[in-house]
This record gives C-alpha cells, sequence and structure tokens, in this order.
C-alpha cells in the first residue's frame, strides 16, 4: 500500500512536471491570443494596481481572476503574456486536485497515470484557447467537489468553514458561482444527510449554518459593493444582458446594433469593460409567448450541450446513458455513491445555463469529470476476469484517445492566432495612431488594435444610418475611423473633415484609416495604461 501511494506521489510529480514544461515552451506560440473578455480582464486589474478602486469595482465581472492579475502586471510583466501565466498556473492547481479526486475514485495506477496525462492536454488547450476565469471555475469547483464527495464535511467545523470559503471563491470567480453554490450544496448536503443518524443532527446544522455564514460574508461584501456603485440589488449584472441574448426579438449585445457606445470611464478601453450602464429597450410580449420562447431556448441549448459534450469525447452520451442504465437497475445504494454525485454536481451545472445560454468554456469542468468517469468504468472493466488483455487494451486506447483529439486540434488550429492584428498594431504604432477610435463593422477585430494602440474604442456603425453614425462620430469627438467596407462608407467619407492616412491589406485583413481632421486640431491626450507588449 504505501508503495502504491509513493508511485501515485510520483505519477502525479512526473505529470505536473511535464504540464508545465511543455506549458512554458507553447507559450511563444500563443502570447498572441487575445479576446474581449481578456481584455477587460488586463483593464481592471490595472485599475486596481493603479488604485481606481471606483472604476475597477464591476457588476458584470468577477474580480477573482483580475485580483490574481495584479502580482503579474505589478512587475512590469507585459499583460497579455501575464494572463497565459496565471492560466498555466490555475491549471497546475486543477490538476492537482484533479489528481486528489482520481484517488477519491480509486483509479488503480496506470489507469490513474494516462487519465491525469489526458487531463493535463485537454488543461493546455483551455489555458491556451481563450483569457477567461472558467478554468478558474474549474479548478476551485473540482476542489468544492473533493470536499463534499465524502460526507465528512458534515460533521467537521473547520471543513464547513473551508466549503464557505470555497463557496465565495467560486462567486468571485463568475456571478454564476452564487446560485450554482447554494443549490449544489443544499441538494448534495440533503442528500447525505439522508443516511446519517439523527443524534448527529444538532452538529450536521450547525455545520451547515457555519458554512452559509462564511460564504454570506464573502459573497455579502461583494454584492455590497455592486449594488452600491450601481444603485440597485444585484449580485452580477451579467445574468441580465444573457437574458436578453435569449428575448424574444433580441438583436443582440448592444454594441453590435446601438452605434457608438462611450467606454464606462477615461481608463476603459470600450464599452464591454462594464456593459452594465447599458439602458438597452425590450419590446414588452405577453406570458404565452415568452413561455414559448423559453421553451425553444432551453431545446436549443440542450442541443448545444449534446454538441459540446461530444467535442469533449464522442463518446460522452455512451458514458452517461451507460451510469443511468446502472442507477435506474442497481439503485444509489448498490452503485458507486460519489459517481451518482458527480452526476448530480455536473446536472447542477449544467441545467442553469441552459436556462439562458450555454458555451463550452462554461462547463469545462464537465469535461474533466466525464473523463474520470470514464477512468472509473474502466477500472470496472479491468475486473472481470474473462475479458482478454488485447481487449482491454483496445477499449483504453479508444477511450483516451476520443479525450485527447479535440484538444489536440484545437491546440493546433490556435497556434499563432491573431498574430495578424499584433503586427499590424505594430505597425500602425509607429504611425502614432492613438486616441478615440470607431469603425464601420469588425467590432472584435478593432477592439483588440485599439487595446494594442493604447486607445479608446467607441464601437462600430451596428444598424445606425450613415448620417447618424456620423453625427455620433463627430459628438464623440472620434480620432480615427477604421473603414472595412470603402464601398458602403462613400458618404461618410465624402466630408472634408476625414483624411486618409494609410490602407491596410494584410491577408484577409483590410481596412483604410480616416483622420477626423476636426479633433486632430485639440490635440486630445488619454490617460491609457502604458503596457508592454
Amino acid at each position: 500500500m504505501l508503495n502504491k501511494n509513493i508511485m501515485r506521489r510520483n505519477n502525479i510529480i512526473l505529470v505536473l512536471f511535464a504540464y508545465l514544461i511543455l506549458g512554458i515552451f507553447l507559450l511563444p506560440i500563443y502570447r498572441y491570443q487575445i479576446n474581449a473578455d481578456g481584455i477587460s480582464y488586463i483593464s481592471i486589474a490595472q485599475k486596481y494596481l493603479d488604485g481606481d478602486f471606483k472604476d475597477a469595482i464591476n457588476g458584470y465581472w468577477g474580480p477573482l481572476f483580475s485580483w490574481l492579475l495584479i502580482p503579474f502586471l505589478s512587475i512590469g510583466l507585459p499583460s497579455l503574456l501575464s494572463c497565459k501565466i496565471l492560466s498555466l498556473l490555475i491549471g497546475l492547481f486543477l490538476l492537482y486536485q484533479y489528481a486528489y479526486f482520481l484517488r477519491k475514485l480509486n483509479i488503480q495506477s496506470n489507469l490513474f497515470l494516462l487519465t491525469l496525462a489526458c487531463s493535463s492536454l485537454i488543461t493546455l488547450s483551455f489555458a491556451f484557447s481563450v483569457i477567461t476565469p472558467d478554468l478558474l471555475f474549474a479548478a476551485i469547483g473540482i476542489l468544492y467537489l473533493n470536499l463534499i464527495l465524502d460526507d465528512v464535511y458534515l460533521q467537521d467545523k473547520r471543513t464547513s468553514i473551508f466549503i464557505g470559503i470555497v463557496g465565495g471563491l467560486l462567486y468571485l470567480t463568475k456571478g454564476y458561482g452564487l446560485p450554482f453554490f447554494i443549490t449544489s450544496f443544499i441538494v448534495v448536503t440533503f442528500f447525505n444527510i439522508i443516511k446519517i443518524d439523527a443524534k448527529n443532527w444538532k452538529i450536521i446544522i450547525s455545520n451547515f449554518l457555519i458554512t452559509f455564514s462564511v460564504f454570506g460574508l464573502i459573497s455579502g461584501s461583494w454584492i455590497l459593493l455592486i449594488s452600491r456603485k450601481y444603485g440597485y440589488f444585484t449580485f452580477s449584472t451579467a445574468s441580465y444582458y444573457n437574458f436578453l441574448l435569449t428575448y424574444p426579438h433580441s438583436l443582440g449585445l448592444p454594441m453590435h446594433w446601438m452605434g457608438l457606445l462611450s467606454p464606462p470611464n477615461c481608463t476603459a478601453i470600450s464599452i464591454w469593460e462594464d456593459i452594465s450602464f447599458i439602458n438597452v429597450p425590450i419590446k414588452h410580449i405577453d406570458f404565452y409567448d415568452r413561455m414559448l420562447s423559453f421553451v425553444k431556448n432551453f431545446l436549443s441549448n440542450s442541443c448545444n450541450l449534446s454538441e459540446i459534450l461530444c467535442k469533449y469525447s464522442i463518446l460522452s452520451p455512451i458514458l452517461i446513458l451507460i451510469s443511468i442504465i446502472s442507477f435506474s437497475k442497481f439503485g444509489i445504494e448498490n452503485t458507486n455513491k460519489k459517481i451518482f454525485l458527480v452526476y448530480l454536481f455536473m446536472f447542477i451545472l449544467v441545467v442553469g445555463y441552459l436556462v439562458i445560454i450555454i458555451e463550452s468554456r462554461y462547463i469545462w469542468v464537465s469535461c474533466f469529470l466525464l473523463l474520470a468517469i470514464g477512468s472509473y468504468l474502466l477500472n470496472c472493466i479491468y475486473e472481470i476476469k474473462w475479458l482478454r488483455p488485447i481487449a482491454i487494451h483496445f477499449f483504453t486506447l479508444i477511450f483516451f484517445l476520443s479525450f485527447c483529439i479535440h484538444p489536440i486540434v484545437k491546440l493546433y488550429k490556435n497556434r499563432f492566432v491573431r498574430r495578424n492584428i499584433f503586427q499590424i498594431s505594430t505597425q500602425l504604432e509607429k504611425m502614432g495612431i492613438r486616441g478615440k477610435i470607431a469603425s464601420d463593422k469588425n467590432w472584435g477585430k478593432t477592439l483588440y488594435l485599439s487595446f494594442y494602440l493604447h486607445s479608446q474604442y467607441f464601437g462600430e456603425k451596428g444598424k445606425a444610418n450613415d448620417i447618424v453614425f456620423l453625427q455620433q462620430v463627430l459628438a464623440n469627438h472620434i480620432d480615427y475611423l477604421f473603414i472595412y467596407d470603402l464601398q458602403r462608407s462613400k458618404n461618410i467619407l465624402s466630408s472634408n473633415d476625414f483624411k486618409l492616412i494609410t490602407k491596410i491589406n494584410y491577408g484577409k485583413i483590410k481596412f483604410a484609416i480616416y483622420q477626423n481632421l476636426l479633433q486632430s486640431k485639440k490635440n486630445c491626450t488619454y490617460p491609457l495604461y502604458q503596457d508592454k507588449i
């Protein structure tokens, strides 16, 4: 037993070390990856670093990822590199917790090593695909799962306090963490106390209240701060805007159709840093239409969920089906209770997103849990005496390949992603282009360029006509117009107030830059922070 534990510990160290080395090697390949959410987290972290707490407090983005970025930015590391390093370290923490989780399922040594190695590849693909707190949410989620898998926590005060802290961290990572933690902890605790002697109920209730007191203290502090900022009670403003996307006759996110929108503060890159201040008009519809829309959205999200799970592994539906048959045939009492709790955890996580909107990264933790469940089922197959070794090895190979294909393809496709944006920005920076920027379309690309140019991006034309768009440009004192469709923008550019500065033709990216001559005479400066690229 001692030798097994030593071997398992050595395997964990080996996989974690290999993960770090490979991650460091891949850093230069993915250093150019940039996304809108990531820019917001970077900008918020910089505000905390500069002491601008008023603007840093944000109801749309959870603060924990930005807080963790601060040490890297404080020593002068480039912001995008800081995000990649932070994601790598979060992945390291996730893998450590995942190893502990696999031990709880009693996975045998060979399968344990293969599962951990496969999960490290998945973690790398997630860490380098997008700047997001979802990997952090997955890591804390697995830590939380480790704590509640054993019903020991019900009678241990220290563990109860720690679970409350972990729940608070889930909420500070993403607003969704609040309803998820409350629901999951109540349901799992109720499931666990059914089989416990009634004599211990006083201790259980006491520890249950301790957990929620600690959680309430952490989450309540942040809720108080953001509610005070916006002038109304809220635990997250993100839920409202996600709801708008699913509302009947929704036009989508406002920055794609409302025309130019001023950044929420003088150091924000764009309105996306805090979209909470925009009042989006919605059409009131009757109850029947609303319910019909809800059902359609739920079914659509369910189809998307199936696609997401199949991307993780084509065997995902089979794994779920085998488990459902096992639970229904033998009952929870005669099957592995921990596996049932894992499914319960996943169900609670997923069902909340099915109601509003679901994306792959929102449920990354499910990928790791399905991999673990599959390994557990393989572990059961290994114990079947009449199966030939060649059949067992075949099942093992197919299973792990099914989980490795998607991350390998993802890593290959994302190599040097958006390097062209960085190269264009260096060219524009040499020309001294900096200030207030707007565009006729291509919101994402222009936002990334604005970030590199230390400029403010006021958005795209959207559904506004040429006259309204021109009025918005002048009203917002825009310095530069990035025009991607020259034919459709002739009316805008016919004015003598705009001068062609340069034309960019870089592969698939083609646009012209026009300077607002009226604004250039004012010689304005913009207090955006300087960042090394």
